[in-house]
């Protein structure tokens, strides 16, 4: 991170390391179709917001969220800047319960680990955005962080229906389900009990991190503390936790 950034990290390995972690979940291996690797983006109008979807060839992923306000120089202001990163696995799978167009085929993200940075003013006062700040409270953090601990912080994103006509896109799908996976099905993820859960947790990762509802093929940008041409791993070495 940039000089005099504030850090807040969360997650055991996340305070450890930001480097992808090595898969446990052996409901994640398996062949994943190529043409969803690689870099998914979203960026705002006027490009103060931009939320980068990295998905690896291994199984990995990694999502780098920032927001950015440019101080005035005539009052000594320095630029203010909030980021998200999350690691987590993803797989291919075959959705249900999408609207008619999207799909089937899309990718479910588990998120694992997780930490917020910011710089300027922001390391004071969040910076305020069309999405909230990315500095969550302490109860919404500690609930995430319980979330991904029990592996319960999911998204399912579809491909979405210009995929081979406009570009590779991705939609959130936040009813969807899945049967390639136990637990994921319909028949589980509708109890009401799991339902709640399962939007609150939505709900409190979109803001907290970020994750956009389309992701689309652009090229992404570099803002601040995050370079998204530079690999996570090698960022991460010789940061300070």
């Amino acid at each position: 991170w940039p000089p005099g950034a504030s850090e807040v990290p969360t997650t055991a390995t996340a305070a450890s390391t930001c480097t992808a972690p090595r898969s446990g979940d052996l409901d994640f291996e398996g062949e994943r179709d190529e043409r969803l690797c690689g870099d998914f983006v979203w960026r705002s109008g006027d490009e103060s917001e931009e939320s980068l979807l990295r998905l690896r060839p291994d199984g990995q992923w990694w999502h780098a969220a920032h927001r950015s306000r440019d101080g005035n120089p005539k009052h000594g202001a320095v630029p203010e800047w909030e980021t998200a990163e999350v690691l987590g696995s993803w797989r291919e799978v075959t959705l249900s319960n999408v609207p008619t167009g999207v799909g089937p085929r899309g990718v479910l993200l588990r998120c694992k680990s997780f930490r917020f940075a910011s710089g300027g003013a922001a390391s004071a006062a969040p910076i305020s955005g069309t999405g909230g700040s990315l500095k969550p409270s302490s109860k919404v953090r500690l609930a995430l962080e319980k979330a991904a601990s029990e592996g319960r912080l999911t998204l399912f994103y579809g491909m979405h229906p210009f995929w081979d006509t406009v570009g590779r896109m991705l939609e959130l799908q936040s009813i969807a389900g899945c049967e390639e996976i136990p637990g994921y099905g319909l028949d589980t993820l509708s109890e009401p009990e799991a339902c709640v859960d399962r939007l609150r947790n939505l709900s409190d990762a979109l803001q907290a991190f970020s994750f956009a509802m389309r992701y689309g093929p652009w090229t992404p940008r570099v803002h601040g503390g995050i370079d998204a041409g530079e690999s996570e791993s090698s960022r991460s070495q010789g940061e300070t936790h």
